[in-house]
């Protein structure tokens, strides 16, 4: 027997395909063809990694005669599992569960933040490019992925399992090895070496257990093979290789939740920013922590990495709570800083105020808590196509100011505009319209002002044509809240 022969006669033995050994021998098929073909000759550092993975000496290889399995040698454990119709369905739900977990994990989360970033990014005005429209297509995406994956997985299974039901695996174990006899409908199909030290996994399905050795697993009846004298060394030896399906569940079931956790660690983030808004803006507290608060969000991801640890000590694998608690330790970090900055930029502006001020000669009570958002930029870049009308309902918004005031400050406000004409409590229909006020914002428990920074008037729209720039300022009695906004109107009589 020349050589090559003998590396085919091991990779079969070993229960390889040329391109299985290849990848481990890092060479390509062809070179593990051309030596099985006596074209070329391996290395002497591919001889000694051909004697690892075979589990026999370079003189083995090299002598005459190969060191096949001696007759004479005995098993000390021999085991038969005929495979059934029930129990290769759960095999192959298992492979298709283990199979695409990383996948669905994976797209689940690059869905996530396409989501986070549409809705933190509110430019789409079409009613069918909707937030619910947009989140209903990325969930629809991960359904028909599912779909996929199942069919591809079915086909993958179906050519490499056509039908297993009824195959007989019989088991010899020896001392460093066990040898695996595959038999369908009286007949051999194959013969398989295993050595111990590359058993990957024992998986435990509850009536069998599976024996994963380099991507491959067979079946064995779990009754007999949990007795017996390897499965209690193996396991004793290697309790992280051994994986107990049937105890883990609970354990995959907080997995799952913590990664939800770590979904929801984002999507918390908004409305905790307008609650916090809102408790800062009406006395509620919050003054002091502000919007430092939402960083005690990160704790939920920080929960899931943790998880992940312990998890993986025990040898189940949670390695993706630890990823998926990374990234989104860094996402909620990063978000918290941005409405931070936000809250930054937005408190303290008194711009709108003061412009406002100096225009009309009122001067306003003194800011508790100010929010300013400054529009005018971008809207003064843009060019509005707008409709022929006597008004132009789509105002765009420059200074968007709102703060909260003293009570007394309040009380002395209200007792100085209550007999000021400029200040009314009803807004015409056609200011309501120009500037696209909501009811609420109309309310009779509401004091109005509209000032046209070109023309010098109250409450009225301009009798010509043009572009004009209107402060509209309104204050809330009920809660002592005023509101700043700067309005661009293109005006057409006709």
């Amino acid at each position: 027997m020349t050589v090559g022969e003998k590396i085919q006669y091991y990779r079969k033995l070993s229960g390889l395909s040329q391109e299985e050994l290849g990848q481990k021998l890092l060479v390509s098929r062809q070179t593990i063809s051309q030596w099985e073909n006596d074209q070329t000759v391996p290395t002497i550092d591919n001889l000694l990694r051909l004697k690892e993975i075979f589990g026999v000496s370079v003189d083995e290889l090299l002598g005459a005669e190969p060191a096949e399995v001696k007759t004479e040698e005995k098993p000390y454990e021999e085991y038969s599992y005929t495979m059934t119709q029930e129990n290769a369905e759960k095999m192959k739900k298992y492979f298709f569960v283990n199979t695409t977990r990383v996948l669905f994990l994976s797209l689940s989360v690059i869905v996530m933040i396409c989501i986070l970033y549409v809705i933190s990014n509110p430019i789409m005005e079409h009613p069918l490019l909707s937030y619910s429209f947009f989140v209903i297509f990325m969930l629809g995406l991960l359904v028909a992925a599912y779909f996929v994956a199942r069919f591809k997985i079915n086909k993958i299974w179906n050519s490499a399992n056509p039908d297993i039901t009824e195959t007989v695996h019989e088991y010899k174990l020896f001392d460093n090895y066990l040898l695996l006899n595959i038999v369908k409908k009286s007949e051999p199909t194959g013969t398989l070496k295993i050595y111990y030290n590359n058993i990957d996994k024992i998986h435990d399905l509850g009536e069998f257990k599976l024996i994963e050795s380099q991507q491959q697993a067979y079946p064995i009846g779990a009754q007999e093979f949990q007795n017996s004298a390897f499965f209690s060394q193996f396991t004793e030896q290697n309790p992280n290789k051994y994986v107990n399906e049937s105890k883990i569940k609970k354990l995959k079931a907080l997995s799952i939740f913590f990664i939800i956790l770590c979904v929801f660690s984002v999507l918390l983030v908004v409305p905790c920013v307008e609650l916090i808004i809102g408790f800062e803006l009406f006395g509620l507290g919050f003054e002091q922590t502000g919007l430092k608060f939402l960083y005690l969000l990160v704790l939920m991801p920080i929960a899931s990495i943790v998880f992940g640890i312990i998890a993986c000590r025990k040898g189940i694998k949670a390695k993706r709570n630890i990823v998926v608690g990374i990234i989104f330790v860094i996402l909620v970090t990063l978000t918290c800083f941005a409405f931070s900055w936000t809250e930054s930029l937005m408190a303290d502006n008194d711009t709108p105020i003061v412009e406002f001020e100096e225009a009309t000669n009122y001067d306003l009570p003194e800011p508790v808590k100010l929010f300013t958002d400054n529009k005018r930029e971008g809207l003064l870049e843009d060019v509005y196509d707008l409709p022929e009308s006597a008004v132009d309902k789509d105002s765009p918004i420059g200074w968007d100011c709102f703060f909260t005031v003293d009570r007394k400050d309040a009380t002395e406000f209200i007792e100085s505009v209550s007999n000021d004409s400029n200040w009314i409590t009803k807004v015409p229909n056609e200011l309501i319209d120009a500037l696209d006020l909501t009811q609420e914002a109309v309310s009779s428990s509401y004091y109005h002002l509209v000032y046209n920074m070109e023309t010098g008037e109250y409450n009225k729209l301009p009798a010509k044509d043009g572009e004009y720039r209107l402060y509209y300022v309104s204050f809330d009695v009920d809660s002592d809240m005023f509101t700043i906004q700067e309005h661009f109107i293109n005006q057409k009589t006709q």
